[in-house]
């Protein structure tokens, strides 16, 4: 107030406080870094990795606590090192089973995935207060194994999509090979060569019912589709992920 004001003396002199609160800063906006999920295909002979990492279980765990020694250990971390933003290291995992080629221990197999895939997302969300972006690289019946988590899709608890799936050289089955459409997988990959004959000759699977002595039993029996079967089979599932195969907006286009 100037000194030579004649309203002076009487204006109501107050002292005005304004409340804010100390040591607040504003709440970032933090986003989740994205998870790659790996999963193996069939061994036929013997799974080592199986025993030795995972106890003979089949479970989820974080590639940076495996023996770096341990050849997926080793290409894992090649392929995060050449691309760190999409596959950083301290995010990845890997799923092991036991490779066993049986199409009903992938089904069982699948349901455990689900639920370890759930654990993992809820842990982020408690951390980031956002679900991760969900990735999956599987190889060979490792692919059908992770097709099977498209049965997940429309159950409540599911609490997770997965952004891309990747199926390298992925024997097409005839009972997951419509999983491809499920709304659980918003990006579908899938590559493959004619040239691999075991992908080629993989057998199918088919269930028949017989009964015993002691009821109905349920058995899987497999077999080796001619060719031109086969051949009907890949068309139908590259006519199934075309749409789905390269997202629009993606710098990757199909050679």
């Amino acid at each position: 107030m100037l000194s030579g004001c004649r309203y002076n003396s009487k204006i109501d002199k107050r002292n005005l406080s304004l409340h804010f609160p100390l040591h607040q800063t504003p709440k970032r906006i933090t986003k989740a870094p994205p998870v790659t999920i790996f999963i193996h295909g069939t061994k036929l002979i013997r799974n080592p990795q199986f025993h030795t990492i995972f106890n003979s279980t089949p479970n989820l765990i974080r590639v940076k606590n495996i023996d770096s020694h341990e050849d997926s250990y080793q290409r894992i971390a090649t392929l995060c090192t050449s691309s760190p933003e999409c596959f950083p290291f301290d995010h990845c995992y890997l799923f092991g089973w036991s490779g066993r080629l049986s199409s009903s221990e992938r089904r069982e197999v699948a349901h455990i995935l689900h639920e370890e895939i759930q654990t993992v997302v809820k842990k982020y969300k408690q951390e980031f207060n956002c679900n991760p972006e969900i990735n999956v690289i599987a190889h060979s019946h490792g692919s059908n194994l992770a097709l099977n988590l498209g049965t997940y899709a429309l159950e409540k608890d599911t609490s997770y999509l997965i952004n891309s799936l990747i199926l390298l050289a992925c024997p097409v089955q005839t009972e997951t090979m419509y999983y491809i459409n499920s709304p659980l997988f918003t990006n579908v990959y899938a590559l493959y060569s004619s040239l691999d004959v075991i992908q080629i000759i993989a057998p199918q699977m088919v269930r028949y019912t017989y009964v015993d002595k002691q009821g109905s039993v349920q058995r899987e029996k497999y077999y080796i589709p001619r060719l031109s079967s086969r051949r009907d089979l890949y068309d139908c599932i590259l006519l199934l992920s075309r749409p789905r195969l390269i997202p629009s907006d993606s710098s990757l286009r199909a050679e």
